[in-house]
């Protein structure tokens, strides 16, 4: 198994009806894609953060893992998700 977490921050004049679609969108990608077993997306982080919004997603192999990041589904919230964000951090890990 393989953890996938991904952190954010938004662009200053993100409206939280923005933030929420995001977040819809990514949760929503758990029945589309083969191999992703558990998606969690957390948008109502505490002011102690450095991220404003946090993907923390379980793919059943690095394969999966790969597979995912190309899939069309995922490409197509990754580019609203771009749209929206200003910075980027991953961390991949097995467990």
């Amino acid at each position: 198994m393989i953890k996938h977490i991904v952190c954010w921050n938004f662009k200053e004049n993100v409206t939280f009806i923005e933030k929420e679609r995001a977040k819809l969108e990514l949760e929503n990608l758990l029945n589309k894609i083969d191999g992703l077993e558990e998606v969690k997306v957390y948008i109502n982080l505490l002011n102690t953060s450095d991220r404003q919004m946090v993907l923390d997603s379980t793919f059943i192999s690095n394969e999966a893992l790969l597979n995912y990041q190309i899939h069309k589904e995922h490409q197509k919230v990754a580019e609203f998700v771009k749209n929206i964000t200003c910075d980027r951090v991953c961390l991949d890990y097995n467990i």
